[in-house]
């Protein structure tokens, strides 16, 4: 992921969490850098939408302290996502 910096320096960008049909819930996202020791990521917010198709998903606002390898996991109940990503400034 490339994004340019915030003015306070932080790196942010909206991520899509897509779920299965019928498949509704509140969705909390958690992230952490596995390659250096950082300042945690925040969570600007996460809501629910439905396209022009009626089909819902989430967005979720995400703001990473640095550049750097994180781990993202999204959890609906006892249903877990969890991917690694690279964050860079452009």
């Amino acid at each position: 992921m490339v994004r340019p910096r915030d003015p306070d320096g932080t790196i942010s960008n909206k991520l899509w969490w897509l779920p299965r049909d019928g498949f509704t819930g509140r969705l909390t996202v958690h992230g952490e850098r596995l390659d250096a020791r950082s300042s945690p990521m925040w969570v600007r917010a996460v809501n629910w939408g439905y396209s022009s198709t009626g089909k819902g998903s989430w967005a979720s606002a995400v703001s990473f302290p640095g550049e750097g390898c994180w781990r993202l996991t999204g959890r609906v109940g006892d249903i877990s996502i969890t991917y690694v990503l690279r964050v860079r400034a452009s």
